[in-house]
This record gives structure tokens, sequence and C-alpha cells, in this order.
């Protein structure tokens, strides 16, 4: 991976991504070349590891602001269909705004349910 800005640089070039679903038979069985399911805890934590520069899975023990010192974007695939695209800063509901210490677990996951998205 090649980047010629620091890691919170908003001109930062980015080559990794990494999509989390809310449903396990969401997430693609067909990859284009390069992209990877990781299915299981092991299995993404490894991908991780390795920095796998696409990573599908629906584990969501790894969806930290971690990610963005990594160098992925992250998108959230729900089970309706929506899709969302989370960075540091401002987001759209439910996400809201993101800093470097915030925890998306309790910001994704409040009272342990997820909050969706408002699909119009």
């Amino acid at each position: 991976m090649v980047c010629v800005h620091t890691v919170r640089s908003p001109e930062r070039i980015w080559f990794m991504e990494y999509h989390w679903y809310e449903d396990y038979w969401d997430i693609p069985r067909r990859s284009p070349k390069g992209h990877v399911t990781g299915s299981g805890y092991y299995i993404t934590g490894r991908l991780l590891k390795y920095k796998q520069p696409y990573i599908h899975t629906d584990q969501t023990a790894f969806l930290r602001t971690e990610l963005f010192d990594m160098g992925y974007r992250i998108f959230l695939h729900y089970a309706n269909g929506a899709v969302m695209e989370i960075k540091l800063g401002d987001n759209p509901q439910p996400v809201g705004p993101l800093t470097a210490s915030s925890d998306l677990q309790s910001i994704l996951f409040p009272d342990g349910h997820l909050k969706h998205p408002v699909t119009c």
C-alpha cells in the first residue's frame, strides 16, 4: 500500500476496504478478484493481521476506529439493503460524528441492538 499523506489526512489515498454485513447470507459468495470473505472470528482476524485489502465479513468484534489507522475504508451493509460508508468526522444517522477515540460498538449497538438507518 502506498500512502503519500499521513494516516489522518483528508487527502489520504485509500486502497483497502472493510465491508461489514448485518446478515451472514448477504455476504457475496462470488467476490471480485482480491476480495476475501471472512465469515468467522479467527479468519477475519487473520485477514486483518495480514492486511488483506478487501474484506467482507459479519464479525462485529473488529468494527473499531483503529481500522481507519490501518488504512481501511469501512462500509456497513444492512439487512434491509442499505449500504453506508462511515468515516472520521460527520456521518449520516444512525452513526453520527466519529472521532479517533469513538467506540463503534456502543454507537452501532446501543442496548445490544443494531441501529438501522432511515431509508426512504
